[in-house]
């Protein structure tokens, strides 16, 4: 997977890089990955930061883009998230594998790349 620049300013350097692909850009949408420890999470993004956040979670054998339509909806009012849980979508894979560990690895760097505090 290729990037066309990292963003830095949004992030905090110890926790997590927000890297921009050239991916599939989602209605009304943006998409991108957050590097967490070494591993590349796929997420799709609307809304901005002001904005109450959303966190969407897609369930096994799916990817963040069955949130589309919803997320193009709520974009307006809402700041949404939508990751690819590890080993699903464009996320990179976890030797763990996938369940409550790999959430509990991956969730709270993640939330913290986007200032998401409540969700």
């Amino acid at each position: 997977m290729s990037t066309d620049e990292v963003v830095t300013d949004a992030v905090d350097d110890e926790v997590a890089e927000v890297l921009v692909p050239r991916h599939d850009i989602p209605t009304g949408g943006r998409s991108g990955f957050v590097l967490i420890d070494g591993r590349q999470v796929h997420y799709l993004e609307w809304g901005h930061r002001g904005l109450p956040p959303v966190l969407c979670l897609h369930g096994g054998g799916q990817t963040a883009y069955m949130f589309e339509e919803l997320g193009a909806a709520l974009g307006g009012r809402y700041h949404v998230l939508a990751p690819d849980l590890p080993n699903h979508g464009d996320s990179d894979s976890m030797t763990d594998g996938f369940g409550p560990k790999a959430l509990a690895e991956t969730m709270p760097p993640l939330l913290d790349a986007f200032g998401m505090r409540r969700v």
